[in-house]
């Protein structure tokens, strides 16, 4: 297009200007004569009774004149068709302008407009206006003038236009493939579904947004909204049923009936972001915590889940959380922990559980989690304990094991009808290398002795004063007993021994070879009996050995007998005085004292852990050491009893994890305990959380 045709197009003239001077001749610009038109040329001939009733529905421009040549005006293309625009009886005026040959989506410009007496003014929502003159209108045929300036001239140009009723060509479906759900910032947590809004020639009429009931299949779809705003392009579903699996699909509705039907889009919602909610700084009130949280301003809520960590940040089996409170009611945004965790400074934390299953991200200190400065007097300041030795005359237990404070690990002596440590230790062991700690009372007094290689540390029960070192004329020490009368009995690799003790000397009196064969791993094992009789085995020997041991400490009488010792731990085989009975804790075995016979089996299902002062009741937990520590496992906050004379099992309810569980002097039955998940007591957790518990069956 020559230079001389350069101008501006505004307003109405936008579509009308446009097809015109495309078609128009590039020999126009230069065959253009100079004549002048006056303002009485663009009025004349208006047709002043045109009858706005005649304009009403669409229209497109087929010729065109200026200076007296006239143009005929194409359509832009068989598929798309013409420019046209439109005319409705509430005073909307609508242009539609193909720009786009590919998709045929026009541009669409919308005006006011009036017809008096033979002028038609357009108008916009600015204000701003123009006119042109209707000089002939029928019912197949509009012919009007307009006044522009095309070449910035100064000087107005008047072009007349012919227009006849158009039918624009059937739309082409552009927009259901647009159909999807939104998956960018900042829609991941809702379903957002978005199209590509109606722009076609027909009358827009509704949107319809369909979700499937059962499977993905139109079958069985619930209409969920109609939308009758042609410029909305989303929705949100903001009630939506809780199936792991959504579909959705999309209908366009014009006057001419369906233009798209979608396919189908498939919405995982387990994926779904819950945006979190702000936790205050709890407070603790007495022994209870008080927990206060903003409510939540997302989409499809379900619950506040509040936990409680043993850690602030790290991962791993020892890291873990427990659900404290599911909380309903979405404006409910206080609670009250009156039974706080078992376990040293715990981390609070509020999340937020949509229907679909999905939790809050993650856990922000000073956000939605916060470490509360509270300890249960019980619990005690340790973060594992390697060993424990119950104390046969008073409300105490000995432990040997690391506090959360650092350092190396002590002994500690914990009365638990206090609630309080008693006493520590003025010296560490510091070894990893001992055997199994003991407490003997003898002419010495009561003493905690701990087998380090082939030396005895020896500690004052009382207050845990370290007393001396005890050399020991033997191989490395496995196990070693007070048999009475001053005589003391210990077991090596290879020999049985019997010692005199004058402070920190021993004295040899005698000794025996117990098995040929040298076994490895420090776990021989050593049982006293009745009759000055003892019991020597380790777990990897087919059977165990008797000896007789007499008052002057001379051993005798080496007999083998049916092995009753086949645990690697000291303490998972015991002798029960009461009824004369050696219990294999690990193997589920009651054998007799007298002849080593099997007596009774008393069955798997729960975890045994200790005997009953009368040798009739079995002590323990359902829980596995072996069990996986997880979310899911299936450890329990309970103790078991297994009652020997009548076979049964029974339970009862504990404050925490049971490890260890023994009948005290007075009778009560005692559990160490943890507040969170713990294979065992040696294993390490972030936090503190062992204590020691009455249970009440």
């Amino acid at each position: 297009m020559p230079n001389c045709f350069a101008m501006k197009i505004n307003g109405v003239l936008k579509i009308v200007l446009y097809l015109f001077l495309n078609a128009f001749l590039l020999s126009s610009c230069s065959n253009q004569d100079d004549t002048v038109l006056s303002t009485e040329d663009l009025y004349a001939n208006t047709l002043v009774n045109a009858d706005p009733k005649k304009l009403e529905g669409l229209w497109s421009i087929y010729e065109g004149s200026l200076y007296g040549q006239n143009v005929t005006i194409p359509e832009n293309n068989p598929t798309c068709g013409r420019d046209f625009f439109s005319y409705s009886a509430n005073g909307d005026y609508l242009e539609y302008l193909i720009t786009d040959n590919y998709e045929c989506i026009p541009e669409i410009n919308l005006l006011e407009w009036t017809l008096k007496r033979g002028i038609l003014t357009y108008s916009d929502k600015a204000g701003n206006s123009q006119e042109l003159v209707v000089v002939e209108l029928t019912d197949t045929k509009f012919v009007f003038k307009a006044d522009v300036d095309y070449d910035e001239d100064g000087t107005s140009d008047i072009f007349t236009f012919t227009a006849r009723p158009y039918v624009p060509p059937k739309d082409i479906d552009v927009y259901s493939v647009t159909f999807n759900r939104d998956v960018v910032i900042p829609h991941y947590d809702k379903i957002r579904l978005s199209w590509r809004p109606y722009q076609g020639f027909n009358v827009f009429e509704r949107y319809e947004i369909y979700r499937t009931k059962d499977g993905c299949n139109k079958t069985n779809a619930e209409l969920i909204t109609t939308i009758a705003e042609q410029n909305t392009n989303f929705y949100i579903d903001e009630n939506p049923t809780s199936d792991a699996q959504l579909c959705y699909f999309f209908r366009l509705y014009t006057d001419k009936g369906v233009l798209s039907d979608s396919d189908l889009i498939s919405v995982d919602p387990g994926n779904l972001d819950v945006p979190l909610v702000n936790l205050d700084q709890p407070t603790v009130v007495g022994e209870s915590i008080n927990l206060n949280w903003s409510k939540y301003e997302g989409y499809y809520f379900s619950h506040y889940e509040i936990t409680v960590k043993n850690y602030e940040n790290g991962s791993g089996s020892g890291y873990q959380e427990a659900l404290v409170k599911k909380v309903t009611d979405i404006n409910t945004l206080n609670y009250l922990d009156e039974t706080p965790p078992y376990l040293i400074n715990p981390v609070y934390t509020v999340h937020v559980v949509d229907i679909f299953g999905n939790r809050s991200n993650g856990a922000i200190q000073g956000t939605n989690s916060w470490t509360v400065d509270f300890k249960r007097p019980e619990v005690l300041e340790l973060d594992f304990v390697r060993q424990v030795v119950q104390d046969p005359e008073d409300a105490s237990v000995y432990l040997y094991g690391r506090s959360s404070n650092g350092g190396m690990e002590n002994f500690y002596k914990y009365n638990y009808a206090t609630r309080s440590v008693s006493a520590i230790s003025d010296q560490s062991p510091n070894t990893s290398s001992e055997g199994a700690m003991k407490l003997i009372i003898s002419n010495f007094g009561k003493e905690l002795i701990l087998p380090v290689g082939n030396e005895l540390h020896v500690y004052n029960a009382i207050d845990l004063t370290y007393k001396y070192r005890i050399d020991v004329p033997t191989g490395g020490i496995s196990d070693v007993e007070y048999l009475g009368n001053g005589i003391w009995a210990m077991v090596d690799g290879d020999n049985l021994y019997t010692f005199n003790r004058t402070g920190n000397n021993l004295t040899e009196i005698s000794r025996e070879e117990h098995f040929p064969d040298h076994q490895i791993y420090n776990i021989y094992h050593l049982i006293p009996l009745p009759n000055n009789k003892v019991v020597v085995g380790h777990s990897f020997e087919p059977s165990n050995l008797t000896f007789i041991i007499d008052s002057a400490g001379n051993i005798t009488n080496r007999t083998e007998i049916t092995s009753v010792i086949r645990s690697v731990k000291e303490s998972d085989t015991r002798y029960v005085p009461s009824n004369n009975t050696i219990i294999g804790l690990r193997e589920y075995n009651v054998y007799s004292a007298t002849d080593f016979s099997l007596i009774q089996t008393f069955g798997a299902g729960f975890y045994p852990t200790g005997i009953s002062n009368n040798g009739t009741l079995i002590l323990g937990t359902p829980n596995d050491p072996l069990w996986t520590l997880d979310d899911d496992s299936r450890h329990e906050k309970k103790i078991s009893w297994y009652n020997l004379a009548n076979a049964s099992l029974t339970e009862s309810t504990s404050k925490g994890y049971s490890h260890l569980i023994f009948q005290n002097y007075l009778g009560q039955y005692i559990s160490i305990s943890s507040g969170f998940k713990r294979a065992t007591l040696s294993d390490y957790t972030p936090r503190a959380d062992i204590f020691v518990e009455i249970i009440i069956p």
